[in-house]
């Protein structure tokens, strides 16, 4: 607990760590008024202090108005917050970081925070069939983020398989994929996904009806898979 009451009998004080007077002043109003005014740019740490003195009504009330203003370049960090924090009232903020994140993935995906994405949420995230952009897309993100985070083996090889290349043009497979050498120890996985897996469209492409123009006849480039790999 941020509450250290060890020495308070002799001393008669009570100190809080990890939570800024300012920040404590602010809940104090709360607690007192039931509102408090604070700046945009305090909001996220007023929200932590919130947590850790449990104060939920608060925490529920700065977790609403934080996905109210949710943007390219906040909406990952916010993500990160809301499930480092793990209370029920942070449950909306995450929900509404993950929707948006899908529905501006191009926003999302430029950011430097992206690059800082740990696994578990890059694969919630591209796992997601709300995601608004083509595999292509989606494909060059996940290798901009692998030259940045240096995966493990075993964590790219978990990322790459929520990736569904039949949806993916031909000559993108060929000319971007299969050339890929992040990719190259992981080409039995790809070449498994590209024979087995069945098109997989994700919801905005069958919402805006592009379906149908991207419909091709797909078939499988020639090239070998080592079974040593």
């Amino acid at each position: 607990s941020c509450l250290q009451s060890s020495m308070a009998e002799q001393t008669g004080r009570v100190e809080l760590h990890d939570i800024s007077a300012s920040s404590f002043e602010l809940v104090l109003e709360y607690l007192y008024t039931g509102k408090a005014r604070v700046a945009v740019r305090s909001l996220v740490q007023l929200l932590e202090a919130a947590a850790m003195l449990q104060v939920q009504p608060l925490v529920a009330e700065l977790a609403k108005v934080l996905g109210a203003g949710l943007a390219g370049d906040n909406c990952l960090d916010l993500w990160a917050t809301a499930a480092r924090l793990g209370l029920p009232a942070v449950k909306p903020l995450k929900a509404a970081c993950l929707k948006f994140a899908c529905e501006s993935f191009a926003d999302v995906v430029s950011t430097t925070s992206f690059l800082s994405l740990g696994c578990p949420r890059l694969k919630c995230l591209i796992r997601d069939r709300r995601v608004h952009a083509s595999e292509e897309t989606v494909f060059a993100a996940v290798i901009k983020w692998a030259r940045a985070a240096q995966p493990s083996p075993g964590e790219l090889s978990a990322i790459l398989q929520h990736i569904h290349f039949r949806d993916m043009r031909p000559s993108f497979v060929s000319s971007e994929v299969l050339t890929e050498p992040l990719v190259a120890e992981h080409m039995q996985l790809v070449a498994k996904r590209l024979l087995s897996d069945q098109p997989q469209r994700r919801i905005h492409y069958e919402a805006t009806g592009r379906v149908a123009s991207l419909a091709y006849t797909w078939k499988v480039p020639s090239f070998s898979v080592s079974g040593d790999d």
